[in-house]
């Protein structure tokens, strides 16, 4: 081969492997891009959270929504650990003690009533109230944070 044609297909070849990067990182931005916006949001609350608290100490624990967006965060105040349910203005809606919810009482109130079979807890909020979500992959079950009533129970076909 000539000395040019290999030089045209290496030419060639480069442009190629630049177009298909370019391809791959414009279709990353795409469909990871609402992501990282709805996650940037979400800390821009909870940081605002954290402000109005005056708290240095905190995470963002997670949204829920069923009928409306709820934001919930574990915030560390005065040495203990508090779960704030609140709203994107950052209306406070509910406050617990992180030493308040039990764990274990929760998982034997899901087996109890609903033959829960998982082991993770969640939180969200129903019916203007703070709730604990137990989701396995027969179903999703909210109990009352505080009480323990069951508030829901939606069953996956």
């Amino acid at each position: 081969m000539s000395q040019k044609l290999v030089r045209s297909l290496l030419i060639s070849g480069g442009l190629l492997l630049i177009l298909i990067l370019i391809i791959a990182v414009n279709n990353m931005i795409l469909i990871q891009g609402p992501y990282f916006k709805q996650l940037s949001d979400d800390q821009r609350i909870h940081r605002q959270l954290m402000q109005q608290l005056r708290s240095t100490d905190g995470e963002l624990l997670g949204r829920y929504a069923l009928n409306e967006v709820t934001y919930i965060s574990r915030v560390s105040l005065y040495g203990e650990n508090w779960i704030y349910w609140y709203d994107a203005e950052g209306n406070v809606r509910a406050v617990l003690r992180r030493s308040q919810i039990d764990e274990q009482a929760t998982l034997e109130a899901a087996r109890q009533c609903c033959s829960y079979d998982g082991n993770e807890i969640s939180y969200g909020w129903i019916n203007d109230r703070p709730a604990l979500v137990l989701e396995d992959s027969r179903q999703e079950i909210l109990l009352d944070a505080e009480s323990l009533e069951l508030l829901l129970r939606y069953e996956k076909r």
